[in-house]
């Protein structure tokens, strides 16, 4: 992964999981990726040095990574989406052809939401 990629996950880790962190390591992923502030800006704010506040950044972006190798969300939140753009490109095929890739479809999207 890219750093523009790498980011884009981290932010979309941060919305799955933001709420099971500290409130701490909350806001200042929040001020980091969301409203873009600087590390330096970062450690003047929470009064610490600007390798304190990469040290608290990576270990919350640590802690998104290990929520979402245990609970997988945004794994299943990518397959579904996948799943979703299958169905709507199987859309205009044959119509006994489509009920069939329909219903798979349908079918892998019921096991993932399952936890199957």
């Amino acid at each position: 992964m890219n750093k523009t990629q790498d980011k884009l996950q981290t932010i979309m880790l941060f919305d799955i999981y933001g709420k099971l962190l500290t409130e701490k390591q909350a806001n200042m992923l929040n001020l980091f990726y969301n409203y873009d502030n600087s590390l330096a800006e970062l450690a003047e704010q929470y009064n610490i040095s600007r390798q304190g506040a990469y040290d608290f950044v990576t270990t919350a972006e640590q802690q998104l990574l290990n929520y979402e190798h245990k609970l997988g969300l945004l794994e299943k939140y990518d397959l579904i989406k996948q799943t979703v753009t299958n169905i709507k490109d199987n859309l205009s095929g044959e119509e006994v052809y489509l009920q069939q890739q329909i219903l798979q479809q349908l079918q892998i999207l019921t096991n993932i939401v399952g936890g199957e």
